[in-house]
């Protein structure tokens, strides 16, 4: 069974939501394919499967039964990834959830343990249900998220080390006045850290590929 209008239309709308909560950061070259999101290319990105089908192409693939990739997963075995969602279980969230790792910087993803990838991609999912407010075609978008709760509260203790043990002068730097506009883009924001800002850096990690920054969250993990 082929994706459902529906299906294509939330889609839709978990890309405008990425894009608008973290479109400035992503650097990774796969983003460049959610531009042209009629019908047929978007139904080369991603696939709504019922179970049973869903189940059996996981197994092919070769993925862990454990985690998200019961409800869904990012496929990086052909040159551009492909998403496949569990149509039977899976929440809009998912969606959201699948996406990011599809523009997860590479260096990112081959190089952190699975378990912080999932915890820091937990995190910004639950970073944009949060912050929006979809339509009714997302009805249960904002359902509590059940997924990795523990990588994601360790992704919590992991940036409250940062912050307050290894770089606790950036947290003075963001109590200075600052002129109007630095808050909403990054260039003007106060950086005492060369490139580490305690407001950024699992952004510029996940999203930019930033090695220093990505060993120094790997040594903490």
């Amino acid at each position: 069974m082929s994706n459902t209008p529906l299906e294509r239309s939330i889609f839709r709308s978990a890309v405008q939501m990425l894009r608008s909560r973290y479109g400035f950061w992503i650097t990774s070259p796969n983003n460049a394919y959610l531009n042209d999101l009629q019908d047929a290319k978007l139904d080369v990105l991603v696939s709504f499967m019922n179970h049973r089908e869903f189940m059996t192409n996981r197994h092919l693939s070769g993925k862990p039964e454990s985690g998200c990739t019961v409800l869904g997963f990012c496929d990086y075995l052909y040159a551009t990834p492909k998403i496949y969602i569990n149509r039977t279980h899976a929440k809009s969230t998912t969606v959201v959830h699948e996406l990011l790792h599809f523009v997860t910087h590479d260096n990112f993803r081959k190089k952190v343990p699975s378990l912080l990838n999932e915890g820091v991609t937990e995190y910004f999912t639950r970073k944009i249900q949060t912050k929006f407010h979809p339509t009714d075609e997302m009805a249960d978008f904002k359902d509590d998220r059940q997924s990795y709760p523990d990588e994601y509260r360790r992704v919590g203790t992991l940036r409250t080390m940062v912050k307050v043990v290894l770089r606790p002068e950036a947290l003075e730097a963001r109590k200075q006045p600052i002129e109007i506009g630095r808050q909403r883009h990054r260039e003007f924001m106060p950086d005492p850290t060369r490139g580490a800002n305690t407001r950024h850096f699992v952004k510029k990690a996940y999203f930019e590929g930033d090695m220093r920054l990505i060993d120094m969250m790997c040594d903490i993990w």
